[in-house]
């Protein structure tokens, strides 16, 4: 349209607003408005979704009438046994077709408003979220094998304990679909959500595919191996074809498995600090604030700690800022293997940390301190401007809610509060913030275990 206006070319401009116009009434953003009724008026208002000004389009429709209405809404059409091949978007298949490009095209606006630290179940459930309203009369749910990685119930992915499970999910192989002819076969939590198969718009057929990872989020000790997460259930309140299901079940697999990737991806752009690899200050100001109202729901403790590197300024004055690089990568790398997955590292300043450590109580956080100030204080950094390796040491301080702050920013005020006594008492220690008294102090164990 922008070509067609600075060629002042009429003939290309109508029609590139009458594809624009088409294209936005078939994403339900745009209706035309009949004044009084009359659809014959020589004037084409039309109006945006959640606006109130109506548009003047006649100029585009002068040589024909404009379109009356949203394209109608198709019905799923069923296949019959053994006439789907492998071009499942066959002209008969225009519906899941169209479905599908909907979905497609929802995926851009994909959000990384959700923090990665929700963990994969929260970015799934924002993939599928995608997918519920392309999929209507079609129930979505997810359902992980690791309770790790569902750390709060969400509408559609949860965690089915091993003794819930329905028997067939328990003999089922890896990597197999099952073909669910019954509601009674069903996990318990679409039991509560899809009605029987006697009940108006109940349960009419229904399958379960293997959900599998992106290769990007492999860890290191899965050595390349792609194993299963979990399961997909597609669930149909309208009777359809077996095949036609299981296989539209595969390719909705595959559309989670590839929003997983490009979600992650785009958390990992705005939230990972390019430098360490940990998350940055952007994510642990979000994160922190989540952290703390899981552990109100939750009525558990958690300890945030802020650590910084000692002397740091005189490694990039005696060194150079690549010998400091490389000081942050290692000690980066160092926090990272002292924590657990649940665990979250961000570097929030130049050489400053911080670490938020869900469902740890003090004495708990002491030890990590200690075990992490043992494996810093003991790596051997080479430098070839350095007569012998390079060695760093960290201060930590730390607070712990709810007795330290109910807020992010009271909890964060305190934790550095006690850094920065660390930094004044000898460094290379750690002071948490006491609400009944004195500061409390932890200085590494160098005969400690590290792993």
């Amino acid at each position: 349209m922008r070509v067609a206006l600075a060629n002042n070319d009429e003939d290309a401009l109508r029609a590139a607003g009458k594809t624009l116009v088409h294209s936005l009434m078939h994403r339900g953003d745009l209706v035309r408005v009949l004044v009084n009724g009359n659809e014959t008026a020589p004037t084409c208002y039309f109006a945006l979704r959640d606006h109130a000004t109506l548009l003047d389009l006649t100029p585009i429709y002068e040589d024909e009438p404009p379109p009356l209405k949203d394209p109608p809404e198709l019905e799923t059409q069923i296949v019959p046994p053994g006439t789907v091949q492998d071009n499942l978007f066959a002209p008969h298949d225009y519906d899941i077709h169209d479905r599908v490009l909907n979905a497609m095209e929802r995926a851009q606006d994909l959000s990384v408003t959700r923090m990665a630290g929700v963990g994969v179940s929260g970015l799934l459930q924002d993939v599928v979220g995608l997918l519920r309203p392309t999929f209507l009369g079609t129930e979505l749910h997810i359902e992980l094998f690791k309770s790790a990685d569902v750390p709060d119930p969400l509408p559609n992915v949860d965690h089915c304990p091993r003794n819930e499970r329905p028997f067939w999910a328990l003999t089922r192989v890896e990597g197999e679909a099952v073909w669910i002819p019954a509601w009674s076969e069903l996990p318990p939590i679409l039991k509560q959500r899809v009605a029987p198969e006697d009940a108006p718009g109940g349960f009419a057929a229904g399958v379960a595919v293997p959900l599998y990872p992106p290769a990007e989020e492999l860890n290191p000790e899965d050595q390349g191996v792609i194993s299963e997460v979990g399961l997909l259930y597609v669930i149909q309140l309208a009777p359809i074809d077996r095949e036609t299901l299981v296989r539209l079940a595969f390719r909705i697999s595959r559309f989670v498995t590839n929003g997983w990737r490009q979600t992650s991806l785009m958390n990992r752009l705005v939230h990972i600090d390019n430098l360490t690899g940990v998350h940055n200050r952007a994510f642990f100001d979000e994160q922190l604030v989540l952290e703390i109202e899981r552990a109100q729901r939750r009525s558990t403790s958690l300890i945030l700690l802020l650590g910084d590197i000692d002397h740091f300024k005189d490694v990039n004055d005696r060194y150079g800022h690549p010998a400091g690089d490389r000081v942050l990568k290692s000690v980066a790398r160092e926090l990272l293997r002292g924590l657990r997955r649940i665990d979250l590292v961000c570097r929030v300043g130049g050489e400053e940390f911080a670490l938020v450590l869900p469902d740890t109580d003090l004495e708990a956080a002491r030890d990590i301190v200690t075990r992490i100030q043992v494996r810093i204080a003991n790596l051997r950094l080479s430098d070839p401007d350095a007569s012998e390796p390079l060695r760093v040491t960290i201060s930590f301080g730390g607070a712990g809610f709810p007795g330290a702050g109910d807020t992010p920013d009271e909890l964060y005020r305190n934790a550095d509060r006690m850094l920065y006594l660390s930094k004044q008492r000898g460094r290379n220690r750690c002071h948490f913030w006491n609400p009944g008294g004195d500061p409390i102090l932890t200085l590494p164990r160098y005969n400690a275990s590290t792993d």
